[in-house]
């Protein structure tokens, strides 16, 4: 009886254990992977530090503190992939800010990060520039999604890893908002339209009443008019505006000196073409 129990027990476990999915067996490989524990473990920051590696790629992307720990562990991820895939890979616009400014701490990127946790060398160069390489990078882009999926058993976010049309489709620079104002490019919100239609109406109201007044006539309702389409109108415009903030400090995608990448230096696309994209290579993914 007791031998038969064992039996059915022993089958349960195996069963369950068939019952995982090959997502569910590339997390617990991955989990268990020594690499991917140094990973989890890295801290770039010394201890003593009173402005962490974290807080300036918050403040120098204008990310709020939830989606900079998001990035993060995006690009722990990246750094796997780049060790172990064998071939380059091409990192998220997000993920490669990340990168960009971990190449800036130079003794923890070279000596801890590929001197003892990596155990090679991950080197980010320029892209050469022209189609050939945008289509070079652009492939390779969606390969990494690919590879992301297979080894984490999951797609990658798309806040962070967006699709390759999305990652390639803009051009980016880094602006100063102390000294100037960031504003969308049309097609705007329907109440910033609003807004600025209003406004446009009380200028007119506001000449046409001028007009009357100097011939002798004068009519009190313009004016009052004229006043609540201004007001009516910097309400939209204002709410609208606060709506966008709200939604860029929620997404983590705020208006704050984000870089911009045209190629792995940040340079502007060599050909003008948008965003070049760029990769890892050397002793992590050939290249």
């Amino acid at each position: 009886m007791e031998r038969a129990i064992s039996v059915v027990f022993a089958l349960c476990h195996v069963q369950a254990y068939i019952r995982l999915t090959s997502d569910d067996w590339e997390k617990y490989m991955v989990r268990d992977d020594p690499l991917w524990k140094k990973l989890e473990a890295m801290k770039v920051s010394p201890p003593s530090t009173n402005f962490t590696f974290e807080q300036r790629l918050a403040r120098d992307n204008g990310w709020n503190s939830a989606f900079t720990a998001r990035v993060m562990k995006e690009y722990r991820r990246f750094l796997y992939l780049a060790a172990k895939s064998g071939t380059d890979i091409t990192p998220s616009v997000a993920v490669d800010e990340v990168w960009h400014l971990h190449l800036s701490y130079t003794r923890h990127y070279w000596d801890v990060l590929c001197g003892d946790i990596l155990q090679q060398e991950l080197h980010h160069g320029p892209t050469a520039g022209g189609q050939v390489e945008r289509k070079r990078y652009h492939d390779q882009y969606a390969a990494t999604l690919s590879r992301y999926s297979e080894t984490f058993g999951e797609e990658p976010p798309a806040d962070i890893w967006p699709d390759a049309q999305t990652r390639f489709s803009g051009l980016l620079r880094r602006v100063d908002v102390t000294r100037n104002w960031v504003v969308p490019k049309w097609p705007l919100r329907p109440a910033v339209i609003a807004g600025a239609a209003a406004l446009v109406s009380a200028c007119t109201m506001l000449t046409a009443a001028a007009s009357g007044e100097s011939d002798g006539g004068t009519n009190p309702a313009v004016f009052i008019g004229a006043g609540t389409a201004i007001v009516g109108g910097l309400i939209a415009l204002f709410a609208s505006l606060h709506a966008q903030s709200k939604k860029n400090k929620d997404s983590g995608c705020g208006a704050g000196t984000a870089g911009g990448i045209g190629g792995k230096d940040n340079d502007s696309s060599a050909d003008g073409s948008g965003g070049d994209g760029c990769g890892g290579g050397g002793g992590c993914g050939g290249g």
